[in-house]
């Protein structure tokens, strides 16, 4: 039998908004494994933010984190990138001038301008979940292990700066509040090719489900594409394929369409 790579998006694809995994997302990877297909973790998230026992749980050959900036497969380290601390330093301090949110995703831990984004609904979310994950930005340089950055924007904010910093990084608006700031060079789908790389797999055994524009790389890279159904319409359009609704067993379906599970 010919082993196929299946590539997971995180949030809106394997967890919902209550971070919560579906029964039959968690009967579809046991499948998966009994079949003996290789299962990987593809998410715009850093490592220091996908620590969900529920979610690990399902068991998977390696993790391409933080839009491919980090990848680890079958306990080895394929790509490691971090931004140089005299760039930090001076995003950092463009941003806290023009009262724009700093939210610096790395490894190990999450780095914020607390000064700024205290009070922020996002923020605030995260700092339930990551509890001593997240520290403070200015105190903390000893940690700026950096992969990428989300930045937030309220009333008081100039959103502008983003034309200057956005030289140095693909700008990823998920929302007029959020934008996601990812390396120039580095795409979940780069982080997928070192994965396939290490492989030696077939691309058209390469198969990839998501549902948000950070996806659209890792569906047009992938030899099959999936877009969940409560995807946007931007990644249904670029799909071959699109299943259901994350709570109406859309991982499920997908592997089933697929014959990736029987």
């Amino acid at each position: 039998m010919d082993r196929k790579a299946i590539f997971f998006d995180i949030d809106g694809t394997l967890l919902d908004k209550k971070m919560i995994v579906e029964p039959s997302t968690k009967e579809a990877f046991r499948l998966l494994r009994q079949a003996g297909h290789y299962t990987f973790l593809c998410s715009g998230r850093s490592r220091g933010y996908i620590f969900n026992p529920e979610l690990l749980g399902l068991g998977f050959d390696g993790i391409v984190a933080a839009c491919g900036t980090d990848v680890e497969a079958f306990d080895k380290m394929l790509v490691s990138y971090h931004l140089a601390p005299e760039k930090l330093a001076r995003y950092y301090k463009l941003c806290h001038e023009n009262y724009v949110g700093s939210l610096w995703e790395g490894r190990e831990k999450i780095l914020v301008d607390d000064t700024i984004l205290k009070g922020n609904q996002y923020y605030e979310f995260l700092k339930k979940q990551l509890g001593p994950r997240m520290i403070d930005i200015v105190g903390n340089e000893d940690e700026w292990k950096i992969n990428k950055m989300i930045v937030t924007f309220d009333e008081r904010s100039d959103d502008s700066i983003l034309e200057e910093i956005g030289k140095d990084f693909q700008v990823l608006r998920h929302a007029y509040q959020v934008a996601e700031l990812v390396p120039n060079g580095y795409t979940k789908a780069t982080g997928m090719q070192a994965v396939v790389s290490e492989l030696g797999i077939d691309p058209d055994h390469v198969y990839a489900i998501g549902d948000s524009i950070n996806d659209l790389e890792m569906l047009r890279y992938a030899g099959h594409s999936i877009a969940m159904g409560n995807g946007v319409d931007a990644v249904k359009d670029v799909a071959e394929y699109v299943t259901t609704d994350i709570h109406e067993d859309g991982i499920y379906n997908a592997m089933k369409y697929y014959g990736l599970i029987l």
